[in-house]
């Protein structure tokens, strides 16, 4: 492997996992809420519960595709419902009226503990989860870098993280000042 496959590998990691939190979906949001509300060690933990759930999906997906996409007839199956799946949650979180989301709530603080398992909870509720890597994983097979997948796992987990870290930097220093 030369450093420009390494490269290329490593910034198709960065990438896909970057476009994965882009939405503001369910996990996103409480993240996003709990850093507001000035309870930013809950929101790491909840963070950190969610994105446990999210690397096993991830896992499972990638490497059920290596040998889904051997199948031709497969492929074109799983391309049919992949695309239209996300163009369809892509329109309709842009068509969604908005409201105000972000409330300043007075909760009372949780463990650790309770975060990180509420984390885990809808990191398993988080089913679009599917579909997104499912059309990523096609991606990474077709570049043949299935072999290399930890390295872009490896990735996906560290901005996973790096966009939440700063979710809550920002919350804070937004309510702060």
């Amino acid at each position: 492997m030369t450093y420009y496959d390494l490269l290329s590998h490593i910034l198709l990691g960065i990438s896909s996992s970057f476009l994965g939190t882009l939405p503001l979906g369910i996990l996103n949001l409480t993240v996003l809420q709990m850093a507001l509300n000035r309870r930013q060690n809950e929101a790491v933990a909840f963070s950190l519960g969610a994105t446990v759930i999210e690397f096993c999906q991830i896992i499972a997906t990638l490497m059920c595709m290596d040998s889904l996409l051997a199948i031709p007839e497969l492929k074109w199956v799983i391309s049919l419902i992949s695309i239209p799946v996300l163009l369809y949650l892509g329109i309709k979180n842009f068509k969604k009226p908005t409201k105000p989301i972000l409330n300043r709530v007075n909760v009372a603080p949780k463990s650790f503990k309770q975060e990180f398992f509420r984390g885990v909870y809808l990191g398993f509720a988080n089913v679009v989860v599917y579909p997104f890597w499912l059309l990523w994983g096609q991606i990474f097979v077709q570049k043949a870098i299935s072999k290399q997948i930890m390295v872009l796992i490896g990735f996906f987990l560290l901005v996973r993280q790096s966009v939440h870290f700063w979710v809550c930097l920002f919350s804070f220093l937004w309510v702060k000042y």
